[in-house]
């Protein structure tokens, strides 16, 4: 399947467009509102989206205009946000496991009180991404493998930091964070506390905490 093109902005008055880069698209993205940003993070620290575009062009009837469309397990996604509190009756009820998956025949609609129950999760990964865009020139492969060696039994991000203490920390912290954001690593604790040195990560072992 072909991905789509990404429909131009239409700005309205008075409208804040907010410039992000996405590691996943390896672009900056223009979003036209706070729920595009915080889907977005939703999108972007899923190991299981491998691809994501804002604005997708749809060839089907019936005139939906899509906020993003992605790719899940293989699997392409249409999402929609509705800015109400609640989706309207015949929506598909969104979970942590649901809210990116589905295809032109099965959008997803994606309210406010959707992306309201994982806020910490979102407010974490508004903190991390970061990290992403400014090691994104550096050469961390090594880095990362070594940390995903260390993180075969749990430990904190203090733990990985002291036992790499010749290594500038930041730079520690960026390849736990990469290997988060690619799913080697996971860390429940991204969606229940606020993110320090303290929260506890593990090897992923072939599952996903990303909501």
């Amino acid at each position: 399947m072909s991905e789509p093109e990404s429909s131009p902005i239409r700005r309205l008055p008075g409208q804040t467009l907010r410039h992000v880069w996405s590691p996943k698209c390896a672009r900056p993205l223009l979003l036209t509102s706070l729920s595009q940003l915080r889907l977005w993070i939703m999108l972007e620290s899923n190991p299981e989206v491998s691809v994501l575009r804002e604005r997708p062009l749809s060839s089907d009837l019936s005139n939906q205009r899509y906020d993003y469309w992605a790719m899940r397990s293989g699997e392409p996604v249409w999402l929609a946000i509705s800015e109400d509190t609640q989706a309207n009756a015949h929506a598909p009820n969104v979970d942590r496991q649901d809210l990116s998956c589905g295809d032109i025949d099965r959008t997803e609609l994606i309210t406010r009180t959707d992306l309201d129950r994982h806020r910490v999760w979102i407010q974490n990964w508004l903190s991390l991404l970061p990290y992403l865009c400014t090691g994104s020139a550096l050469s961390m492969q090594v880095l990362r493998e070594r940390v995903l060696n260390f993180y075969q039994y749990d430990g904190t991000l203090e733990d990985a930091e002291h036992e790499f203490g010749r290594t500038d920390p930041v730079l520690i912290r960026t390849a736990v964070i990469a290997e988060l954001h690619a799913g080697g690593l996971t860390c429940e604790d991204l969606s229940k506390r606020t993110w320090d040195r303290s929260v506890r990560i593990s090897s992923s072992r072939g599952t996903s905490d990303a909501p």
